[in-house]
């Protein structure tokens, strides 16, 4: 056949033919590389971006150019996937080359261990005399002084929000943003050296606090409004209605209310989707064009891969997390402009998973892998050969410790999908023939055509399973030795007028409680503050925490960076600010209706839509002491308002005026008379309530 439904156009038998003819080709004296010239080495990670989410993977409408270019001069992966559909562990697999069960890294985890990170591919490269470069979403966590050891030059770069304001004022979206700090990476390397620059693009993950959750570059603003987007044949709801509870009640069922809940949402949504891949695929070019212009592109090999799959409305779901193609498929391209011309374009079967990355890169770079690492390099499958033990199936798992994502483990072959989500009473499987149904709509683990394979499936699952970690075991509850927070300020210094209560990270003070919060309710929150130079971009300047049954937290915090409001149950809000240090800055956050805004020296910094009720919780100043969030820093004049603020309020507040109408509160921080519950609110002035 010249074609699968992989997309792929190169059949094997013409493929060997290349791969032959390309061995001649350098046979008759074109010029390979010295063996001393190391191949620079370009690691491109895009977030949620799944297998068929580019035109050289069969997808009819979506703009790709520079994938797709990539795709056509280099080796494009049929069958790729991610071990873990979930950013955390999986880019912990990516850097280490192993499985979630063997480093246990994932959010909510301690840090990959220092033994993990010891055989890193940018650790092991940078051993090796390569320059290594980091710009983009870190995503993982490590021990103290790993990092340092990975990486020559890091520059880690966040959504929330995805346009950010630069120095004259204007707005640059994060993609556009995180190929220049590339592109100046690469423009700092040195004649000689090679150099290993890892992009990890935050796009096209969603904004989950916006309520628009796709935000895209401008100069992609036109792109698909004419198009209709083919709606998946999972998405019908008799689809969703026959899946069990658990699953039903899921986290990928709670986003999905967010973004593809009625057929004109979810053709918006998913054109914004596309939007942002289409802005990674413009900065790409941008990264080939630099490298064309240094010079060394013709020594510098692109790997492209998607840190997991995401669902764009099949099975009801919106998100990842399950063992399901959509959530495990990934995309995978190699260009390596060394190649013979013969290999080009390129379409090989054979299953490559994310931790056989790192062993690729440092295949290509001629460097020893290091025996920990259960992934292979897939260097031989880019010359056309397939191993004789290559893998024919892959162990697959989710470990993250969430109430509305429930763990799972199985296995994958060339024929069937097998999942067990280990921890329900009793276990629920699901089994899959592939060839059979595409769509994994007819769960097999229960009917009669299904018992062999479940039964070869179940045991190969646990003896992969036993073979990178065993059984799962959690991971030990830190005590985190935290020296009790001591509830008062550590001292009153001198304040915007009068005296202002200091916390030196170690104190902190409640002073009352904010009633509960119905969505369409207004209140605002004012206060001067004046952060330390040593105080934590996480500690608490103002804020509240509350841990409900069912693993449901309700918070609102305002930190140096951020403002954050976040119910579990439902929807989370993040507002960027980036207070001043070591100097006084007055910041206001209101919230009028479903609408949450930051102001800071009078000035609306950022808002973002906050459609949500919140329960009456406890307010505290300079710490949030449950999550030992400790800001070291002063407050003065702190006021809660039961109304919002008009921007002309704020400002005059910021001026060092007074605003009562609608004051419920008010605390001028001027000694220790500071009453758990406020029993009123003065009309002028500034006295205690």
């Amino acid at each position: 056949m010249s074609s699968s439904s992989n997309g792929c156009t190169v059949s094997r038998r013409r493929f060997l033919a290349r791969a032959g003819l390309g061995a001649l080709a350098l046979a008759a004296g074109r010029r390979a590389p010295a063996d001393d010239a190391r191949p620079n080495l370009v690691f491109l990670l895009t977030d949620d971006q799944r297998w068929n989410m580019m035109g050289c993977a069969g997808n009819p409408i979506i703009h790709t150019p520079t994938m797709d270019a990539l795709a056509r001069d280099g080796v494009r992966f049929a069958n790729a996937f991610v071990t873990t559909s979930i950013c955390a562990a999986s880019r912990a697999s990516l850097f280490c080359g192993l499985y979630e069960r063997t480093h246990r890294f994932t959010f909510g985890t301690p840090p990959i261990r220092k033994d993990h990170t010891d055989i890193s591919y940018p650790q092991v490269l940078r051993g090796a005399g390569y320059r290594t470069g980091f710009v983009g979403k870190f995503g993982v966590q490590v021990q103290a002084g790993a990092r340092e050891g990975m990486f020559d030059s890091f520059t880690p770069l966040g959504r929330n929000p995805y346009f950010k304001k630069q120095p004259d004022g204007s707005l640059r979206h994060l993609t556009d943003i995180t190929a220049d700090k590339a592109i100046a990476f690469l423009q700092g390397c040195k004649p000689g050296q090679p150099f290993c620059l890892s992009v990890s693009f935050n796009a096209p993950h969603a904004e989950d606090g916006d309520k628009r959750q796709y935000i895209w570059p401008k100069a992609a603003d036109s792109l698909y409004r004419d198009a209709v987007i083919p709606v998946p044949k999972t998405a019908d709801p008799a689809f969703f209605d026959k899946q069990p509870a658990f699953i039903k009640a899921s986290l990928n069922r709670i986003r999905w209310r967010w973004r593809f809940d009625t057929p004109q949402k979810y053709q918006a949504m998913v054109k914004g989707h596309y939007r942002m891949i289409s802005g990674v695929d413009a900065a790409i070019a941008r990264l080939r064009a630099e490298l064309e212009r240094l010079g060394v592109a013709d020594n510098t090999v692109i790997v492209l891969m998607g840190d997991n799959g995401y669902f764009l409305g099949e099975r009801g779901f919106a998100g990842k997390w399950t063992g399901h193609e959509e959530s495990l498929r990934v995309p995978l391209l190699v260009y390596d402009p060394r190649a013979p011309k013969a290999l080009r374009g390129a379409c090989p079967k054979p299953m490559a998973l994310n931790v056989d990355i790192a062993p690729t890169l440092l295949d290509l770079a001629g460097v020893p892998v290091p025996k920990p690492m259960q992934g292979r390099s897939l260097v031989p499958l880019l010359k056309g050969e397939t191993p004789a033990d290559w893998r024919s199936d892959f162990f697959h798992e989710h470990l993250f410790a969430h109430g509305s994502i429930p763990k799972y483990e199985g296995v994958r072959n060339e024929r069937y999908t097998y999942i067990r989500y280990f921890e329900q009473k009793p276990a629920y499987e699901e089994l899959y023939d592939r060839p059979a149904d595409p769509h994994q709509e007819r769960n097999l683990a229960s009917a009669p055509r299904g018992a062999a394979a479940l039964a070869t499936l179940r045991t190969r699952c646990d003896e992969l399973r036993d073979a990178y970690g065993g059984p799962f075991v959690p991971h030990p509850r830190r005590s985190r030795p935290r020296r009790a927070a001591r509830r008062r300020p550590s001292a009153f210094v001198d304040g915007v007028r009068g005296k202002a209560a200091a916390f030196d990270g170690r104190s902190c003070l409640r002073i009352c409680a904010i009633p509960a919060l119905p969505k369409a309710a207004a209140f605002s929150w004012a206060f001067w503050a004046y952060v330390e130079k040593d105080s934590k971009n996480s500690g608490v300047l103002i804020g509240n925490r509350h841990s409900g049954a069912q693993d449901t937290l309700q918070f609102m915090k305002v930190t140096p960076e951020t403002v954050q409001l976040y119910n579990g149950r439902s929807h989370s809000v993040r507002l960027t600010h980036g207070l001043p240090r070591e100097r006084w800055a007055h910041v206001a956050v209101v919230k009028e209706g479903p609408t949450l805004a930051c102001f800071v020296d009078g000035r609306k910094v950022q808002a973002a839509a906050a459609a949500f009720d919140m329960p009456e919780l406890p307010l505290y100043l300079g710490g949030d002491p449950q999550a030992g969030e400790m800001a070291v820093c002063r407050l003065d004049e702190v006021r809660l308002y039961r109304r919002a603020l008009a921007p002309h309020e704020v400002a005059a507040l910021a001026k060092k005026g007074d605003v009562a109408d609608g004051l419920l509160a008010y605390w001028p921080l001027d000694d220790e008379a500071h009453p758990e519950r406020p029993a009123g609110a003065p009309n002028t002035g500034k006295a205690t309530p």
